[in-house]
């Protein structure tokens, strides 16, 4: 199962940098593309701010992501029990149950915690880049029985 889970979260990195090549390429080609149907009434600048924000939005999705895997893969680990509410303690059961090392778990919770920080406005988290957060989340999956 764990291949198969990483590969779900590869299909996002793949997207994610398809979104950062086209943005680069409307940055870079702006003036001959900015009266094409396709783009009219966007302004280079919100193209910029598209692509400024990208890491941070697919680092969003990328952890909604695992987050939705980790859920699905609940029952199954944790037979008999709730599925529970706050992803923390989602991380630490599955974790504790299939015996993931301690260091793995907070690299997860580095990610959950700067996750959080970005979809809730807040400020002090440690930042982490979209590929780090993909190779901490898939160190993780990579433990769930396959």
């Amino acid at each position: 199962m764990s291949h198969r889970l990483i590969q779900r979260l590869a299909r996002l990195r793949q997207e994610f940098e398809a979104a950062g090549a086209v943005l680069r390429l409307a940055n870079r080609i702006w003036p001959s593309i900015s009266m094409e149907t396709e783009v009219s009434g966007t302004a280079l600048a919100a193209i910029r701010v598209t692509a400024a924000n990208l890491e941070a939005t697919y680092l969003i999705r990328l952890f909604a992501e695992f987050e939705a895997l980790l859920r699905d893969a609940y029952p199954s680990i944790r037979p008999g029990t709730t599925v529970p509410a706050r992803s923390a303690a989602l991380i630490d059961q599955i974790g504790a149950r299939l015996r993931i090392p301690t260091a793995v778990r907070a690299d997860v919770h580095l990610v959950r915690s700067y996750r959080n920080g970005l979809a809730h406005g807040r400020q002090g988290a440690r930042p982490v880049s979209f590929s780090d957060a993909l190779s901490s989340l898939n160190r993780y999956l990579a433990w769930l029985p396959g």
